[in-house]
């Protein structure tokens, strides 16, 4: 039997006892407590229950008195709900067949023998891994910046709030940056716990676990960040990184991850898990050279050409070598140019809050984000043998110098 969280919604301290001592032996592990359960709120209880996230709740019919139909169609209401097994202290074929009909998923009376909880909870867990193949797994894209200073932080954190906004769905920005991630710093967001320590509780991840490593920064915007401590020795847990990535897809809608600067092994095992990719780099001739061995290293290992998105980030008209040049420098096409803000930048970062959707470099993302939440997106796959491409491009770089760019973009 696969391992359950639990919800106990029991005001009988001597059915809560007798409860606990049959599920001693189950792979089961309490997640949240309401013994007020006759006198609390709806409003509260359905609170209780999103935050802890169980799989299953143990219900008291008794302590809630005529409003155990309702509690019961409330939980069952939910868009993933809970299995709910109700409790009564003597077999009441009436009540306990009202409870199923309400939606319950079983009912059960003392003495509760272990045997019998094994057999109710592997049902439970049956249509528990049935419920989580049915939902759709989130749609993800990952940004990743060739050098540091491109940007790439930047534009997921903007990217990830106006992806959220535009579709009304759940979402969760993930900083896989364990050497530098600042996902944390612009989104205000920490409480302690980071996605080292989701790596770390691998075994025991699950989703009340979840909901303690996870900051909210909006109704249905969840963020998880990097260590407050840079990490120097993660690389070999690149397997149990993209263990986390798949486990976030089945509980959200979308996944923005952070993918940092340059290609860790890290990062090249979470590619695979990604259904798009933004580059995010600038118009500089070192960072462009370094941009065309990354994306001739994803398209090498086999990464398809068609889900890398090339975003000229920090773009000046003026200084800056032309974006045709750079399209045909990379033999690449540009998804998006953003502009230059500097002051905007640096204004948003005093006053603690995000760059203004009203200002230029605003409104571009949100123009991407929109464009990217109309896209059909394919699942992920794993990495096919890779393929060779034309080195052809590079030649067309090194022609490329400060002294020819003009006004472009």
């Amino acid at each position: 039997m696969e391992h359950l969280t639990a919800g106990m919604m029991i005001a009988d301290r001597e059915l809560r006892a007798r409860l606990m001592r049959a599920l001693a032996g189950l792979p089961i592990r309490v997640v949240m407590e309401l013994p007020g359960i006759g006198s609390a709120e709806e409003a509260f209880i359905e609170s209780e229950v999103m935050r802890s996230d169980p799989d299953v709740v143990f219900l008291e019919i008794v302590a809630l008195g005529d409003r155990f139909l309702e509690v019961i169609r409330l939980l069952k209401g939910r868009e993933f709900p809970p299995a709910v097994v109700c409790m009564y202290p003597e077999a009441h074929a009436d009540i306990l067949l009202t409870a199923m009909r309400a939606g319950a998923d079983d009912c059960l009376y003392p003495p509760f023998e272990e045997e019998v909880m094994r057999e109710a909870l592997d049902r439970i867990a049956v249509e528990h891994r049935r419920a989580r193949s049915r939902r759709p797994l989130a749609r993800t894209v990952g940004f990743l910046s060739p050098t540091g200073g491109c940007g790439g932080t930047t534009l997921a954190c903007h990217f990830a709030s106006e992806l959220h906004r535009i579709s009304g769905q759940k979402m969760l920005l993930a900083d896989f940056d364990l050497a530098a991630g600042m996902v944390g710093f612009w989104m205000r967001a920490g409480n302690g716990y980071s996605i080292w320590d989701a790596v770390r509780g691998l075994q025991r991840l699950d989703s009340s676990l979840w909901r303690g490593l996870v900051s909210s920064a909006g109704p249905q915007l969840d963020v998880v960040t990097a260590p407050v401590e840079i990490m120097t020795d993660g690389g070999g847990e690149a397997e149990r990184l993209a263990k986390v990535l798949r486990f976030a897809r089945h509980h959200y809608d979308w996944v923005a991850a952070d993918l940092g600067s340059g290609l860790s092994a890290a990062t090249l095992r979470l590619v695979g898990e990604l259904g798009a990719i933004m580059v995010v780099a600038c118009a500089e001739v070192p960072v462009l050279y370094q941009t065309r061995r990354v994306l001739q290293k994803l398209v090498s290992l086999g990464y398809p050409q068609r889900r890398i998105r090339l975003v000229l980030n920090r773009h000046h008209r003026q200084r800056q070598v032309r974006a045709d040049e750079v399209k045909q420098a990379l033999g690449w096409d540009i998804e998006a140019i953003l502009p230059s803000d500097l002051v905007e930048t640096e204004q948003a970062l005093a006053e603690q809050r995000l760059i203004s959707p009203r200002c230029e470099l605003g409104k571009r993302i949100v123009q991407l984000a929109t464009r990217f939440a109309a896209e059909q997106l394919e699942e992920p796959e794993e990495l096919p043998r890779p393929v060779s491409i034309s080195a052809a491009p590079v030649k067309a770089l090194q022609r490329v110098r400060y002294g020819d760019a003009g006004a472009g973009g």
